[in-house]
């Protein structure tokens, strides 16, 4: 199975109408390099490392190659809520979200149709 690749929007970033019909149309709107990569990747060996001292990651290996050789899990399983917490405890998992990049994004496409304060 050959996955096509993403659709770049940096064309687009400006026009609320336009990213909002590629968004429809894509189910996605894609933005490289948008938020800093030094802080993606420093969430995601957090995570990852979090991930290795619950073994959900093999002990031995580099966290951040995310090893593993038990099975998945998912919402819902009696282990995945406690683990799912100490990810949301992560200061640069949430650092993420206040993101420069993702402001200019929000400042142009808001989440919600929300009435403006007057």
């Amino acid at each position: 199975m050959n996955m096509k690749p993403f659709v770049e929007s940096h064309d687009i970033q400006a026009n609320e109408r336009a990213l909002r019909r590629r968004a429809n149309s894509d189910g996605y709107l894609f933005f490289r390099n948008l938020v800093d990569s030094d802080a993606i990747l420093e969430a995601r060996r957090d995570i990852a490392t979090t991930l290795q001292a619950v073994n959900w990651i093999d002990q031995g290996t580099d966290p951040f190659e995310a090893i593993t050789s038990h099975p998945g899990h998912v919402s819902g399983e009696k282990d995945f809520s406690p683990v799912y917490d100490m990810i949301q405890r992560i200061e640069s998992f949430h650092t993420l979200a206040h993101d420069h990049g993702l402001f200019k994004i929000m400042e142009v496409l808001p989440l919600c149709e929300c009435p403006q304060k007057t």
